[in-house]
């Protein structure tokens, strides 16, 4: 008996060999053609047509089998098959350049990113297909197929996110050295390093953060604890919630109207807009920790004669001291990045060390000054080493926000 189960099973795994190959490489496809379209950098017509090619013959394989189990579904494979083989007859004769200024749009695909994009949508329409082949088109089918989609749509998320890092380190870490990281900007950037860039940015989050963390932590802990249910609360955070959704290039025509004739084009100045951008985040993130924090914590403190202050500093904010802090650093990091502000208000010479009436620059504007006059190989590769220092930057903050907040996290 035990022999012909194991018999069995060979057979079996011998009969699903097809639909396992078809499954891998459906992944594949649908990963390349993803992959090609983020990057920029398409295959040869050819090679297009080879994949294709392939996945038919896969597909048409799984189908007769499939027909077997299921002649409906397993008609929809052989369909399926039929539709790889047309495009990889076909793919070669797709016209270059598809313009579609006939339609209104001043834009045009290559044909190249249209296979690409049709390798991305079949790969997925595939392993779907062969997920289901794969479990005999049972229930069992549609639940993994159901938990495979939600799986693609995480990986959908993070792997733009992957590619974008990936460009950045490849082409940004053969252009740090120490002189880029010490010396002063030379040229508008054409030459020489980017200390004084690291240091405005870095004392620019400074600035940010002595203004906006205690001006969004005190608002917050006003909303939630002293305003109570006043219609006043519901103006605020409606207030909150329009200022959080203004583009940042409105921030910095502000910035210019209101600002600059006060202080000029000067560190405090980029300060205090930051500040303005990074304070609806900090004020949301911040109130919604507060609350988060049981309401029974807040009685037992009362009840031991503590006064409201008293509660609010020892049992309250320490309680919420996690959420706020991951707000706080999303704030900060978010106006870090951001350039469209400080175009209005920063120019690209330099006073080193900055004082707060003086003029400074940032990585994010002299990121910006680099792609105005790119075309060299040496300026494009500051430019890539620039970026890669500034997402270091924003990284290690996180790194940081991260390990306080699991301490905090941990006491309380």
């Amino acid at each position: 008996m035990r022999g012909k189960r194991r018999i069995g099973l060979q057979w079996l795994a011998w009969r699903k060999l097809p639909v396992l190959i078809a499954l891998i490489f459906s992944c594949i496809l649908a990963l390349l053609g993803f992959t090609t379209i983020g990057m920029s950098r398409y295959l040869a017509t050819y090679q297009y047509e080879f994949f294709f090619l392939s996945l038919g013959v896969l597909f048409m394989a799984v189908g007769i089998h499939a027909l077997r189990v299921n002649g409906r579904k397993g008609t929809r494979l052989l369909l399926f098959a039929m539709t790889m083989l047309f495009i990889a007859l076909f793919a070669g004769y797709l016209p270059q350049d598809t313009d579609l200024g006939g339609y209104g749009l001043s834009a045009s695909f290559s044909d190249n990113f249209l296979l690409s994009l049709g390798m991305t949508i079949f790969g997925l329409t595939g392993t779907a297909l062969a997920l289901g082949a794969l479990y005999d088109f049972s229930p069992m089918a549609n639940q993994k197929s159901a938990y495979l989609f939600l799986t693609i749509s995480i990986l959908l998320v993070l792997y733009p996110l992957v590619i974008i890092i990936g460009q950045i380190v490849i082409n940004g870490s053969p252009g740090i050295t120490w002189d880029f990281l010490t010396q002063d900007v030379r040229h508008l950037g054409e030459e020489g390093g980017i200390l004084p860039a690291i240091m405005g940015t870095l004392m620019l989050m400074g600035l940010v953060f002595l203004i906006a963390v205690p001006l969004g932590v005190g608002s917050a802990i006003y909303l939630v604890e002293y305003a109570g249910g006043h219609f006043i609360v519901g103006i605020i955070e409606t207030a909150v919630a329009i200022l959080r959704g203004v583009p940042s290039v409105v921030f910095g025509l502000f910035a210019y109207s209101f600002f600059v004739p006060v202080f000029g084009k000067t560190f405090l100045t980029g300060g205090l807009t930051l500040a303005c951008y990074a304070l609806p985040l900090i004020i949301r993130s911040s109130s919604e920790a507060i609350k988060s924090v049981p309401q029974g914590l807040r009685e037992g403190s009362y009840a031991l004669g503590a006064t409201k202050w008293q509660t609010i500093r020892h049992v309250t904010l320490p309680v919420a001291l996690p959420g706020m802090i991951t707000g706080m650093i999303l704030g900060i990091g978010e106006a870090a990045g951001e350039t469209a502000p400080l175009l209005f208000i920063f120019t690209f010479s330099i006073g080193f060390p900055p004082g707060l009436f003086d003029m400074v620059t940032s990585l994010a504007t002299h990121l910006f000054s680099l792609f105005k006059i790119r075309g060299a190989w040496d300026v494009m590769q500051n430019a890539w080493a620039t970026a890669l220092v500034f997402l270091l930057i924003i990284l290690a903050m996180n790194a940081i926000a991260i390990v306080i907040r699991e301490k905090y996290r941990k006491e309380f």
